[in-house]
């Protein structure tokens, strides 16, 4: 591999399987089917992430194959960033291997999120193996990194798969805060100028997007905490102010201007 990562993350993670909570069964390493669906990336990403859903005992059990798996990792994302610059960029790629283990902890919520938002929800594994929503969130958020370190094209290009996997359209620009769920979530887009708050779910075809070009400023789309959107909600503008009363519920065809 042409990638040597020299950081701690592999530690942090390591230590964050040790503390999970037996609902993630970290520690049971049950034999689930494979799913070959995926790009290279996202395999590892999930089995870094999530090891005890996606067959990944050994990196649980021994931190030295836990380090490999992150350097197989970094190696595809050079891979990825080296045909859109003249060589691997170790600074973005270490820049996603040290936000891996905040990464980790954002999932957990949205995980919970999902769970405590739907009531069809058997367990929390259920929700890892089976809900596009929580795959299109971890894409975004490493993508996310990727767009912060100037790595546009290549998170474009993971936010492509994530969209093939799952019908759910997220740019990598998109700001998206913690405890999210997305609901179903074929037909859902979020733009590149778009906030999400803490604890919002977003229902299918949900459409959060910037607005058009105006007086040469790009405005915003901001959702605030404990906001519902569902079926067929595009909200228009910014409406921090209007949002402080939290646990707002946005149905069919809601407008906020």
């Amino acid at each position: 591999m042409g990638y040597t990562y020299s950081g701690s993350a592999h530690t942090e993670l390591f230590a964050s399987y040790a503390a999970d909570d037996p609902q993630f069964r970290t520690h049971e390493s049950p034999n689930f089917p494979e799913r070959e669906t995926v790009i290279r990336e996202t395999q590892l990403l999930r089995k870094l992430l999530f090891p005890g859903c996606w067959n990944a005992p050994e990196i649980v059990e021994d931190e030295t194959a836990l380090r490999e798996m992150i350097e197989e990792l970094g190696d595809q994302f050079c891979r990825g960033i080296e045909p859109y610059a003249p060589e691997c960029l170790s600074e973005p790629v270490d820049a996603v291997i040290d936000a891996l283990p905040a990464i980790r902890q954002q999932l957990k919520q949205d995980v919970e999120a999902a769970y405590k938002g739907d009531p069809a929800a058997t367990s929390y594994v259920e929700v890892i193996r089976a809900y596009p929503g929580v795959h299109a969130m971890m894409v975004h958020r490493v993508a996310h990194v990727l767009y912060e370190q100037a790595q546009q094209a290549y998170a474009r290009e993971l936010a492509e798969a994530a969209k093939t996997a799952t019908g759910i359209d997220i740019h990598p620009g998109a700001d998206i805060g913690e405890y999210v769920f997305i609901d179903h979530g074929s037909g859902v887009v979020i733009g590149e100028t778009v906030t999400i708050g803490d604890w919002v779910r977003l229902y299918p075809r949900g459409h959060s997007r910037g607005a058009a070009f105006r007086g040469g400023r790009r405005r915003r789309t901001d959702a605030e905490k404990r906001i519902q959107t569902s079926s067929g909600y595009r909200p228009q503008r910014r409406y921090r102010r209007w949002s402080q009363d939290s646990g707002a519920n946005l149905g069919w065809r809601s407008r906020l201007d």
